[in-house]
């Protein structure tokens, strides 16, 4: 049975995720006009599957832009509280997905980001990040301190991601070799393809899914745009 309709504890937890989420009244991001998701035919390259431990848990996946100040403070603030719960983070399945709104042009398939090509950087970062790290409990740190400082700090794309390697005692290496070695945009290729194929499709960022289905569907303008907390991320 899904694990969805057996834990009280998931639903209780989802629910109090909810209400977060509606403690203000604007909604998500919505994307910019002319520069939807969706207004472009999806591109040619292929999906390799995904592997995922779905037995008696439940997909909780967040669709995100690197620059995105909404996204940022949903990332910051709110699932870390989901990832300290254990019991919780037993049941579920965290999946994060820095495609952001995006178009992909020409027949190159170049990919253009919404709030530019520091977006797209940061994107490629972070997916190598997902891939290098692949354990929810080690990236989400990493990509939580990128996404402060560079969204509320306004830091450097490449200073910034350095020093959240440094304060959690990470090697900046693997991202760098991801990087160069064109891996990065292998990942987000299939990242885009994956967003460019929800249904239904993405309206604004942070899209969050639950077992294939968008919570804002059911609970729809939950997202307030969230204010910074006191962080516990010091600027380089």
């Amino acid at each position: 049975m899904n694990a969805l309709m057996t834990s009280p504890k998931l639903l209780f937890s989802l629910l109090v995720l909810t209400l977060l989420l509606s403690i203000s009244p604007p909604s998500c991001a919505s994307v910019e006009d002319g520069h939807s998701i969706n207004s472009v035919a999806p591109p040619s390259f292929p999906l390799e599957p995904q592997v995922a431990d779905h037995h008696q848990k439940v997909d909780l996946t967040i669709y995100y832009g690197t620059l995105c100040s909404t996204c940022a403070s949903f990332i910051e603030q709110l699932l870390p509280l989901l990832i300290s719960d254990e019991d919780l983070m037993a049941i579920i399945n965290l999946r994060l997905v820095p495609s952001g709104n995006v178009l992909v042009e020409g027949p190159n398939d170049t990919v253009v980001c919404e709030h530019g090509q520091d977006e797209c950087y940061l994107n490629s970062i972070q997916a190598c990040a997902i891939s290098v790290w692949p354990n929810v409990k080690q990236h989400l740190p990493f990509i939580s301190c990128v996404e402060y400082l560079a969204v509320k700090e306004h830091r450097l794309k490449e200073d910034v991601w350095k020093y959240c390697c440094q304060i959690h005692n990470m090697s900046h290496e693997p991202l760098l070799t991801c990087y160069n070695s064109g891996y990065e945009r292998k990942l987000m290729l299939h990242y885009i393809l994956e967003t460019y194929s929800l249904d239904p499709p993405l309206t604004c960022v942070p899209w969050v899914v639950v077992n294939q289905k968008p919570l804002y569907n059911v609970y729809p303008n939950l997202l307030p745009s969230i204010s910074f907390s006191n962080s516990n991320f010091r600027a380089p």
